[in-house]
This record gives C-alpha cells, sequence and structure tokens, in this order.
C-alpha cells in the first residue's frame, strides 16, 4: 500500500512539477530554471557581491525572507544589502530530524547506505562529509522531475532537487537538522565576462545554533552567491503544489547586480 501510495505521489510531482524543471536537458546543467542577470557594477565581476535588486510581482511578500538584511521595497522589486549568506526565516523545529513522504529515509534501502556512510567515514559524520558522498554517489542528470529520497537512492541520479532531496535525508539519518531549499544561484563565467542565474535546490543545515547553506550538486557552502526563495515546508504527497505555489508567489524574474 505505502508503494503505491509512494508512486501515486511521484506521478503527481512528475506533472505538477513539468513546468518548473525544464529548459535545460539539451543544455545537460543540473538547474531548475534560468534567471535575467543584469550587472550593474564591474567590481562584482570577481565575485563579490554586496547589493542586489530582486524584481518580482510579489515584492512584499518576497522582502519577508529577509528579515536579517537591509531591505527596501518596492513596486516591482526589492533591494537587499548584504555580505553573506541569508537563510530562510525558519527557526529549529525537531521536524527536521523526522522522515516524511519526500524525505522519506525510513525506506530500506537507506539502512544500507547509512552502513555504508558509517563504515567508510566512521562516527563522525559532518555536513561536507555528507554533502561529499551525495555528489559522488548520484551522478547529475535531467531526465528526473523531482523524485522522493528514496527514489534519488535507488536510481542514483538527478539535478539540484534529487541532490537536495537526497542530502537532507542523509542530515536527518545522522541527526543533523536538515530542509531543502529553493532559490537561486548567481556564477560569474570567466570567459563570457558575464554573470549567470539559475533556479536552483540546496540544503540547510543545522549546525552550532544556526542554519547554515551547503550545495551537493557542485559539493560546496553556500555563500552570497546563493538567495534562498523558501525552504519546503510540506513534506507530504501534497509537497508538489506546495513547491507549485512558492515558486508562482515569489517569482524572482530578474536579478540586477550593483
Amino acid at each position: 500500500m505505502r508503494n503505491n501510495l509512494k508512486r501515486l505521489g511521484i506521478i503527481s510531482i512528475f506533472f505538477a512539477l513539468v513546468l518548473v524543471k525544464t529548459g535545460f536537458a539539451e543544455q545537460n546543467l543540473p538547474y531548475l530554471h534560468s534567471i535575467r542577470v543584469e550587472n550593474k557594477n564591474t567590481n562584482s565581476n570577481h565575485g563579490v557581491i554586496t547589493r542586489v535588486s530582486l524584481f518580482t510581482k510579489n515584492p512584499v511578500k518576497l522582502s519577508q525572507q529577509f528579515p536579517t538584511a537591509k531591505v527596501n521595497v518596492h513596486k516591482d522589486r526589492i533591494d537587499i544589502e548584504y555580505s553573506k549568506y541569508l537563510p530562510t526565516p525558519i527557526n529549529y523545529n525537531k521536524r527536521y530530524l523526522h522522515p516524511s513522504f519526500l524525505i522519506d529515509y525510513d525506506e530500506a534501502i537507506f539502512k544500507k547506505i547509512e552502513k555504508e556512510v558509517s563504515n567508510k567515514i566512521g562516527v563522525q559524520v559532518g555536513a561536507e562529509a555528507l554533502s561529499n558522498y551525495t555528489f559522488s554517489l548520484l551522478v547529475k542528470t535531467m531526465d528526473r522531475l523531482y523524485d522522493a529520497a528514496s527514489i534519488v537512492a535507488a536510481q542514483q541520479k538527478g539535478d539540484c532537487s534529487e541532490h537536495a532531496i537526497f542530502l537532507t535525508a542523509m542530515f536527518r539519518i545522522f541527526k543533523i537538522p536538515a530542509k531543502t531549499v529553493h532559490g537561486i544561484v548567481l556564477r560569474f563565467s570567466k570567459e563570457k565576462n558575464q554573470w549567470t542565474g539559475y533556479g536552483h535546490a540546496w540544503v540547510e543545515y543545522y549546525e552550532d545554533g544556526r542554519w547554515q547553506g551547503i550545495d551537493p550538486t557542485f559539493n560546496q557552502k553556500v555563500d552570497n552567491r546563493y538567495i534562498p526563495n523558501f525552504a519546503i515546508e510540506t513534506e507530504d504527497m501534497s509537497s508538489s503544489f506546495y513547491i507549485l505555489n512558492q515558486e508562482a508567489s515569489y517569482g524572482i524574474e530578474k536579478v540586477v547586480i550593483y
């Protein structure tokens, strides 16, 4: 019965998110979608970002995602001044340790993975070691749409969302509170001398009394080039519709770097 429900849920996720994760299959880029970026500060060509404008249809709601930053709200955008990564404004909760429909690390396949990681890494399993394991295990591909963690474990492939979902499960297995985050990432190409922006997914984990970010798709800690939109707060069978609603609500259409 549970497997049938899982299949039904994954089918609903497939159809609900087909419009979110399109446009990169032919480019083989492990992102969700592209974001328009304008660069108005030549100093930021070196990867230093201190101020951005995020153009959106709902600037007031988006501004609430950055309570610790200096934010100015305008009719069509918000301006943010910041120097480090701004985690999603969600307090610690024990549910970020629990399994769910989407983060289903209580499935049998994870018993084998937990044993393998424990034997390989030892008792001191930390964030970077788990990110490195995820990065090494999963093949980067765009032929998945939005799999639950156990399916990612079985298929061992996917783009940024599969990497983030799987790493969230791995954190929780080893008693590290974690959540999957959607947002945008800004990347600078030295060859093209330009910035690009992409819809992306990564993980926030709770350690040393605060939420920190890590990107298993590229196996690196996040910095202020990562701008979170929302964390996935609904992890049941309706998670796909929650994600679509959140994407539509925040809807960052363009980023200007100053």
